[in-house]
């Protein structure tokens, strides 16, 4: 009979895969126009290995994204260079405004 000992419990795969940051899910946001491209404004991704592969993951599944102009926020902070991402991390894509 094998025994448990505590605070030895065996971790999932997907755990440790998630410890190594080798298996991050980040949340996307989409804001104004950008939702409608979308057609969403919530969008998960899972194994996403850098701030470059999410940005080629979202160009790629939504074309008309690139067509507009927009802002990337990591965890509602605007950015202006390739952030370092985090499991968890919310990345949200602004439109650029534009006025009369």
């Amino acid at each position: 009979m094998k025994k448990k000992l505590k605070g030895f419990e065996r971790k999932k795969s997907s755990e440790l895969e998630d410890q190594a940051g080798n298996n991050m899910k980040i949340k996307v946001l989409f804001l104004g126009v950008l939702s409608d491209i979308t057609q969403r404004g919530v969008r998960y991704y899972r194994n996403i290995k850098s701030f470059s592969d999410l940005r080629h993951r979202v160009e790629d599944e939504f074309p008309g994204i690139s067509s507009c102009g927009f802002r990337i926020a990591v965890n509602y902070e605007l950015i202006n260079d390739s952030p370092q991402l985090n499991n968890g991390d919310v990345v949200t894509f602004l439109p650029l405004c534009t006025g009369d």
